[in-house]
């Protein structure tokens, strides 16, 4: 190894430096200059310049930078303060664009926000550099909650701009195990697959219930809870509705849409579709016997 040769010029008392001054410390071909006030033979406050264009400016204490900015030879920016000449707190710019700010550990953001080039925004706790909780924002949605390597695993996911709300358990950025809010109202509640509803509870605008199971959204199984208090319960067959049970007594809806009134009956005697239903059937939904439907006159 080489000799280190330091070269001092500036203030000095009992032959220690203490004042304005600047020092080169050599060793081998590289020199670092150090420029600023000194207390006792150490930088205080000044600029330290390294021979790859590195520098420090800011407050030191025992030559080691304590508060003030780091430029790299890349172009990566620290400013904030610094413990064991690593930043403890402040921000980080990459060459990028990137953005690290709070408060840091080993040179690891563990509190605080990342800011993208793109303009996504992580904030919160962090761990292995990875958002661990708190917010994810874009343009097009935000992410509150727990997540696992930046992945959201339990919270809430608000859509822009609609405003669509889902709330829950995700995996893999899909709901689980929640609710969705739509921006019409419409909530469902329960276990989701690829992003449809399979089993639980959908409460439309208009007050009606449906709860279940479900296929593409659409309910294979359940019950139905209309507006005026009826129930049925329903299954599908053949891609036809199947009324199992209904607990009033005298049903008036519609058995194919469930919504408007019955109006309409059929060569077999069955008085059970509606009179925008009806006439698009060439068979009973009950029976199951061919035939066309008439209007009934109140």
């Amino acid at each position: 190894m080489g000799n280190t040769n330091e070269t001092y010029d500036g203030e000095t008392v009992d032959g220690r430096k203490n004042g304005i001054g600047k020092l080169i410390v050599a060793h081998g071909w590289e020199k670092v200059e150090i420029v600023g006030i000194f207390k006792d033979d150490f930088l205080k406050k000044g600029k330290k310049i390294y021979p790859n264009d590195q520098f420090e400016e800011g407050e030191f204490e025992n030559n080691f930078l304590k508060k003030g900015k780091r430029i790299f030879s890349n172009g990566k920016i620290e400013k904030g303060e610094f413990e064991d000449n690593l930043i403890k707190k402040g921000k980080v710019i990459f060459t990028d664009g990137q953005i690290l700010e709070g408060e840091f550990e080993n040179n690891l953001l563990k509190k605080g926000k990342v800011i993208f080039p793109t303009g996504q925004i992580h904030e919160g706790e962090f761990e292995d550099y990875y958002l661990k909780k708190g917010k994810k924002i874009c343009s097009y949605r935000i992410e509150e909650g727990e997540f696992e390597y930046c992945n959201l695993k339990k919270g809430k996911v608000i859509f822009l701009p609609c405003g669509q709300i889902h709330d829950g358990e995700f995996e893999d950025n899909s709901l689980k195990k929640g609710r969705k809010i739509f921006e019409n109202g419409q909530i469902q509640e329960g276990q989701f697959e690829d992003e449809l509803i399979k089993k639980g509870k959908v409460i439309f605008p208009s007050g009606q219930i449906q709860e279940g199971e479900f296929e593409n959204n659409l309910l294979k199984k359940g019950k139905v809870i209309f507006q005026n208090g009826s129930v049925k319960n329903i299954g599908f067959e053949n891609n036809e509705i199947i009324i199992i049970h209904s607990k009033k007594s005298e049903e008036t809806l519609c058995t194919i849409c469930l919504e408007r009134e019955k109006t309409m009956v059929f060569g077999c005697g069955h008085y059970c579709v509606c009179e925008k239903c009806g006439p698009i059937l060439d068979k009973c939904p009950l029976c199951r016997r061919k035939g066309k439907c008439f209007k009934i006159y109140s």
